[in-house]
């Protein structure tokens, strides 16, 4: 049933409901079963570090679920390292033995499994980390970008 108010015909909704809807989209996605892996940047910033860019170098591996390029607290400008989340583990380990070593227009980067999950991040002061050793796992050399 519609609700005339000044002249305009709506639809009543309770407000919670109204919330639901605006904040539908809003806050992180939703990560559970995904393997996170953790990107750094050696040197400076490539022009293409941003989330399409980083989604587009690693969906040739397998479906990427997510990407975040954390950003500094007063500044806004992006970090020298992001995380590239795959559903598929075995996607994400032929990331990073792929990636690994790669150059991004003329930046190193390097790859490896995060090891902490979000909230254990939340817990304890920042996210990412590394698990296991390094190595070029395949890398080394490798250039990309434009």
């Amino acid at each position: 049933k519609l609700v005339e108010v000044r002249g305009l015909r709506l639809c009543p909704i309770p407000v919670a409901l109204a919330v639901a809807v605006a904040m539908a989209g809003k806050g992180p996605p939703d990560i559970a079963g995904m393997t996170s892996l953790k990107v750094d940047v050696a040197g400076a910033l490539p022009d293409k570090w941003n989330a399409e860019e980083l989604r587009d170098l690693f969906e040739k591996f397998g479906e990427v679920g997510d990407v975040f390029i954390p950003r500094e607290k007063y500044s806004e400008r992006s970090r020298p390292f992001a995380f590239v989340r795959f559903p598929r583990d075995s996607d994400a380990r032929e990331a990073i033995k792929e990636m690994n070593g790669y150059k991004l227009q003329g930046s190193m980067l390097t790859v490896s499994k995060a090891n902490r999950s979000r909230e254990m991040a939340r817990e304890t002061g920042g996210e990412g980390g590394k698990e296991g050793g390094g190595g070029k796992e395949g890398g080394g050399g490798k250039e990309g970008g434009g």
